[in-house]
C-alpha cells in the first residue's frame, strides 16, 4: 500500500523536519478549526506570493517583510487579543 512521507522517511532513519530543515505542522484529526487556520494563513501568503510564484527566488530578507506584515495586520474585532505569530522561512 502507500506510505506517508513520514513514513518513508522514518524507515531511512531521519524526520522531514530534519531532511527539509524547517518545522513542519500537521493539524490534528477531527480538529476542523486547525484546517481553517492554516488555510487562512495559506491565503495572506497567497497575497504576497501567487500560485506559481518561485519560491526559489524569494529572498530571507522579503520572507522576513511579509512576516512582519502578515504577524501586525489588523485583527478583526476592536476587542481581538488573539494573536497568531508565523514564522516563514526558505
Amino acid at each position: 500500500g502507500k506510505k506517508t512521507a513520514e513514513q518513508t522517511a522514518g524507515k531511512w532513519g531521519f524526520t522531514i523536519n530534519e531532511l527539509l530543515e524547517c518545522e513542519i505542522y500537521f493539524c490534528k484529526p477531527y480538529l476542523p478549526w486547525e484546517k481553517g487556520c492554516v488555510e487562512n494563513y495559506n491565503g495572506l501568503v497567497r497575497q504576497y506570493f501567487p500560485k506559481g510564484h518561485d519560491f526559489t527566488a524569494i529572498t530571507q530578507e522579503r520572507l522576513q517583510e511579509v512576516q512582519e506584515e502578515i504577524n501586525n495586520r489588523q485583527r478583526k474585532g476592536p476587542k481581538s487579543t488573539f494573536r497568531h505569530t508565523t514564522s516563514l522561512t526558505i
